[in-house]
């Protein structure tokens, strides 16, 4: 089977961005291996009714205590879910943030199972700040989550702005089950992203033109490597 393209309603979303760098990004390479996953328990979270409130507040557990959410579940059975992450926790960003609510809200009007949460340290989540690596088996930990209640989904996606898209690609790494990802201003100045080589899936990423921390010309290089990479 050929690479997944990413879906005609996703590719709507360059047109939330006026300029800048933007591409598709084929994938089909290896993954890596897991690298500290931790699975929640299942059972409580799959039995609950989750059709009674359109945007419930969750708490679930997660590595370093519990962790604070909105979680939209859909009506269609088998909907596809997407995990959407945060940008810094030491630079204000949290579950409510901007882009991070317009991907929240986007995703559910296309019919997703969507969850948004607040990384340890942040808001009500328990724990504090872990350098990335902390975050990541926080997004691990919310990936289990959106599984047990959406056992049969579809497809899984994951979507993060600035740091909460350098998230959201280590996991896309580490969890073979990813279908596709949408990366809004991923910080490729400040971050390596060489673990994508070659990505491992199709997506979108999305940049500003005018963005004063992350140069345009260094994610639109990133973007060219990954289409470079052989599959």
């Amino acid at each position: 089977m050929g690479p997944r393209q990413p879906g005609p309603d996703l590719q709507a979303l360059v047109g939330t961005m006026e300029g800048g760098a933007h591409g598709m990004v084929r994938g089909g390479g290896a993954r890596g291996s897991p690298i500290g996953q931790w699975r929640a328990p299942r059972a409580a979270v799959r039995n609950r009714d989750w059709t009674s409130r359109a945007m419930p507040e969750v708490m679930f557990a997660g590595p370093d205590g519990r962790l604070e959410g909105r979680y939209h579940h859909a009506k269609q059975a088998n909907a596809p879910v997407a995990l959407v992450l945060h940008p810094h926790p030491l630079h204000g960003g949290t579950m409510n943030n901007r882009v991070v609510h317009v991907l929240y809200t986007r995703f559910q009007a296309m019919g997703f199972s969507t969850l948004r949460f607040n990384f340890r340290g942040v808001g009500r989540s328990q724990g504090r700040y872990d350098g990335g690596i902390g975050e990541i088996s926080d997004a691990a930990a919310a990936l289990d989550f959106l599984q047990a209640v959406n056992p049969n989904a579809s497809s899984l996606w994951v979507a993060g702005y600035s740091f909460g898209s350098y998230v959201g690609m280590q996991l896309l790494m580490r969890r073979p089950e990813m279908s596709g990802f949408v990366s809004i201003s991923p910080p490729a100045s400040h971050y390596d992203f060489g673990f994508l080589a070659p990505c491992p899936c199709n997506g979108l990423m999305l940049h500003g033109a005018d963005d004063e921390l992350v140069p345009e010309g260094s994610v639109r290089k990133l973007v060219e490597k990954l289409k470079a990479s052989p599959p």
